[in-house]
């Protein structure tokens, strides 16, 4: 997940403080209070400017939650066959230092693999050997089998009701029915868990199709602001 921060008017000394020492950001939002979280990561570059009327002073914070270790370290490891899968999955994560959360069997490797590229690669093409995939939650790497919800305390329903947005839209690519949304924001929308979604304000065509209720992977989410 990548977030970009704008903020308005910061004191002199808390701009320094944003573009000099400042590591991490977190950012709170929402129709409750206190507003949920809704990002933390790593702050990758923060810089501050003058308005294009010279009036406030606005400063940009653009941040990931990957650690960014995974991204720019090489590592160079080699596993022979009967090699644990857990150990190899914490043997990558302790090479970019995160921590990792594994809800997978234990399982020896039939044959050996060997890597040379980044953290988070290494961990694509081993997962992806036995069938698993993993995400970022949280700073924290998550290995799951490919058909469990990581999220799983709750399935949020999105209708009229509760927030939706204009109406749904739904296409087929390779065989996969994917639909897109807006809602109010919902903290309980999570990538790795499910929503279940209602609307009866489209019609399905032939090549994919809609039900009027059903439950669906949450592949993506993107907040943005509007007033």
């Amino acid at each position: 997940d990548t977030a970009e921060v704008r903020i308005f008017n910061l004191k002199k000394d808390l701009r320094h403080f944003v573009g000099t020492l400042a590591t991490t950001v977190e950012v709170f939002a929402g129709r409750t209070t206190p507003a949920p979280s809704i990002f933390k990561g790593e702050i990758i570059d923060g810089e501050s400017s003058r308005s294009f009327d010279f009036i406030d002073w606005e400063t940009e914070i653009d941040a990931e939650d990957t650690k960014s270790k995974m991204r720019t370290r090489i590592v160079s490891r080699t596993y022979s066959a009967g090699t644990m899968l857990h150990a190899a999955l914490r043997d990558l994560a302790a090479a970019a230092e995160a921590q990792i959360d594994i809800h997978v069997t234990d399982k020896a490797l039939p044959d050996s693999m060997s890597f040379l590229a980044r953290p988070r690669d290494c961990l694509a093409k081993l997962v992806d050997r036995f069938g698993l995939r993993y995400q970022i939650r949280n700073q924290r790497i998550v290995v799951s089998n490919a058909n469990d919800a990581i999220v799983t305390a709750q399935v949020p329903l999105i209708n009229a009701s509760t927030g939706l947005i204009g109406v749904p839209t739904v296409k087929r690519e390779k065989l996969v029915v994917k639909v897109s949304f807006q809602t109010m924001l919902n903290p309980a929308l999570l990538p790795g868990g499910l929503c279940h979604l209602e609307t009866n304000a489209v019609e399905s065509g032939r090549r994919a199709k809609l039900n009027p209720s059903a439950t669906y992977w949450i592949n993506r989410r993107t907040h943005y602001g509007d007033t």
